[in-house]
């Protein structure tokens, strides 16, 4: 049962999920994505033509440093003919700017207490066949940061620009949602994870899973392009970035029960102390998020170090940890990304890491569904045992030990009748025909029972040839009804029975009615009661 909800469950988040980025890109007019025909794009920068396309990137430095209240300010001529109304797209980072048309304000950024961080803008701009001016200022504030980085400035229609962004974007996307949607199963499989470590463990990886996505997906542009408030990707992609080191540490040191494992679990508690301490630094005294990030960097390549050392520790002293191997990938493909990134090839700088940590989730997932398989199969094995206690296999009868805890759980005030029964015959039987024999009329005995009590009691086979029935409130006459029944059921049955031996048995019943409701009494009467039958029957036949 626990397995099909949550089957439901991850199905309907990963529904839920497509639909509401369907719907979010479906919503915006951009995505009608018309087409640019004849569209011609004319810069002017300087008195030199920079454009005369229907995409243009402006060149302008990728840096500038602050000194104080720092104001950039730029011109730009430009004339625009064609079916469309081409946007002014502005990718910026850190920047607080005002950009004035023919001598109007066009489109202004108020300097806030957090900046957008990676943000896109984009602002219709008017067909002008004739120049038109555009002026574009970018003002950054006193707030203690030196270097900053200069808005990358497009010029094309948007639904084009739209466009080719989703489709560059595409690669990082998939691993982004495939990110996500592994933390949801991991989410999901933690409802069929066991109390204590396991349940812990799953929701922690759920957990990083959601975070790393959430990251990802906030550094990649189509997301933050299609985003309708930027001030809340920027605060998601700071939070995000600042809480992925932690759990992955914690999941590396959970596995390892030496001194690794409590320098991988303290550096990701400080971590996590360190995070929770940048947002209320940075909620109470309003400096910005993004400057007290050196703090969870240094925290980061603390915790990389020490995987590394703890990697190459395990691989010297033959302590091999598949979790820690998982880690140094991880290192690696971010070393890759940052190698990549330094030499400025590509725009995606973290695709390899995603690959890495993806790599990871995917053998934890691995990893739970072996442990899912293996708790099953002891719990299938346990069951098992469980049968084999309180059932006899030959008989098909409950056992001794079934009897003694039904015993105990018994209501003295009920009312019980006890029918004891034993095989005649049984050993002259073994001796004769031999013991298969013998056990086949064990089982041929065991399935009259069964069949005759099956309504009203329980059959238990106490003893080698010795069967017990008790019933709950039957009626007065119903116990003979009962003995008369089962002495029809074995005639019935001798009668088209090809085994040698002839099934017959002694009995004795009692009632708890007769011995003011004491089992244990009952017991012995009804005992009593099948050793005279018994007696009775061998008087009558020489063979025991």
């Amino acid at each position: 049962m626990k397995k099909k909800a949550c089957i439901v469950f991850i199905f309907s988040i990963l529904v839920m999920y497509l639909a509401m980025l369907w719907l979010s890109i479906s919503n915006r007019e951009a995505t009608a994505l018309p087409k640019a025909v004849d569209e011609q794009i004319v810069l002017v920068q300087d008195g030199e033509l920079i454009s005369d396309g229907q995409r243009t990137k402006i060149a302008l430095p990728d840096y500038f440093d602050v000194t104080g209240e720092t104001q950039l300010q730029f011109t730009l001529n430009y004339a625009f003919s064609g079916r469309t109304t081409p946007s002014l797209i502005l990718q910026a980072n850190h920047t607080f700017m005002t950009i004035f048309l023919d001598g109007e304000v066009l489109y202004h950024v108020e300097p806030q207490t957090y900046s957008l961080g990676n943000y896109f803008t984009h602002i219709p701009l008017p067909q002008k066949v004739n120049d038109g001016h555009l002026e574009i200022r970018v003002t950054v504030p006193a707030s203690g940061l030196t270097h900053v980085s200069m808005p990358e400035l497009i010029i094309a229609n948007e639904a084009v620009f739209l466009k080719q962004q989703l489709l560059r974007d595409i690669p990082a996307l998939v691993l982004n949602t495939l990110i996500l949607l592994s933390g949801l199963i991991l989410l999901g499989l933690s409802l069929m994870a066991r109390k204590g470590i396991d349940l812990y463990k799953m929701l922690l990886r759920g957990f990083l899973a959601i975070n790393c996505g959430l990251y990802f997906m906030c550094e990649s542009y189509s997301i933050v392009y299609l985003a309708s408030n930027a001030r809340i990707v920027y605060l998601v992609d700071m939070l995000s970035f600042a809480m992925v080191g932690p759990p992955l540490l914690a999941l590396f040191g959970w596995e390892l029960e030496d001194w690794r494992g409590k320098l991988l679990r303290l550096i990701a508690g400080v971590g996590a102390t360190v995070a929770i301490a940048e947002l209320a630094i940075s909620l109470l005294s309003g400096i910005e998020l993004r400057r007290l990030l050196p703090m969870t960097q240094a925290v980061q390549i603390a915790g990389i170090l020490a995987v590394i050392t703890c990697l190459v520790y395990g691989l010297i002293r033959k302590k091999s940890n598949r979790g820690l191997y998982f880690g140094g990938l991880i290192a690696l493909t971010g070393a890759i990304d940052l190698t990549l990134f330094l030499c400025e090839v590509g725009e995606n700088n973290v695709f390899f890491l995603k690959i890495g940590i993806l790599s990871y989730l995917l053998y934890q997932m691995y990893q739970f569904v072996r442990l899912l398989m293996r708790h099953s199969a002891e719990a299938v094995r346990e069951s098992y045992y469980k049968t084999l206690a309180l059932q006899d296999p030959l008989s098909h009868c409950y056992s001794r030990a079934a009897f003694e805890l039904d015993k105990n759980a018994w209501c003295g005030e009920t009312v019980r009748t006890a029918f004891f029964m034993d095989l005649n015959n049984l050993k002259a039987t073994n001796d004769l025909y031999g013991h298969g024999a013998g056990d086949q009329l064990i089982h041929a005995f065991g399935d009259v029972l069964n069949r005759v009590f099956l309504s009203v009691g329980k059959c238990y086979r106490v003893g080698g040839d010795e069967f017990w029935v008790f019933c709950d409130g039957l009626p007065s006459g119903k116990a003979d009804e009962m003995v008369r029944a089962l002495e029809q059921a074995t005639e019935a049955y001798n009668y088209d029975s090809s085994l040698p031996a002839t099934l017959s048995y002694a009995i004795g019943v009692c009632d708890t009615s007769e011995t003011q409701s004491d089992l244990n009494r009952t017991i012995e009467l009804a005992d009593a009661r099948m050793y005279e039958n018994k007696r009775t029957i061998k008087q009558l036949s020489p063979v025991s």
